[in-house]
């Protein structure tokens, strides 16, 4: 028994136990990226280098699907003239009965139709010539 190698592994054991728990899988998407600052900065980077090419940012257009969307209507209230029989003009011959109607706010679905939007992505470029 190796017991230098042992006690090496042993301790080198216990300093990783903390920094694999603060790492748990759950924190870590698909990609291996932890954060969202770690998300901008893995886009952004350049992917590797071709013999025949080579990579540019440029702004190209992305499809974006159609959804429904929950808008909030606000209030609307309006005046009209009351049901009934008319009785008298008024003192001044210009006298209506009027009633405030108010329909609350609401929510409704709406469609958004789909679009194209501007989107920075890496594209590859053959080399001419």
């Amino acid at each position: 028994m190796n017991i230098p190698k042992t006690i090496v592994t042993l301790f080198a054991s216990i300093l990783l136990v903390p920094a694999m728990a603060l790492a748990s899988p759950g924190d870590w998407d698909r990609d291996g990226i932890r954060n969202e600052k770690d998300r901008v900065e893995y886009r952004h980077r350049r992917p590797d280098p071709r013999p025949n090419g080579r990579y540019e940012m440029r702004t190209v257009n992305q499809w974006v699907e159609g959804r429904h969307e929950q808008v909030w209507v606000a209030e609307r209230c309006w005046e009209r003239e009351k049901p009934g029989r008319r009785r008298g003009h008024g003192r001044h011959g210009k006298h209506r009965r009027t009633v405030t109607v108010c329909e609350p706010g609401r929510y409704e679905a709406r469609w958004v139709p789909g679009y194209y939007a501007p989107v920075q992505q890496w594209v590859f470029v053959v080399n001419v010539g």
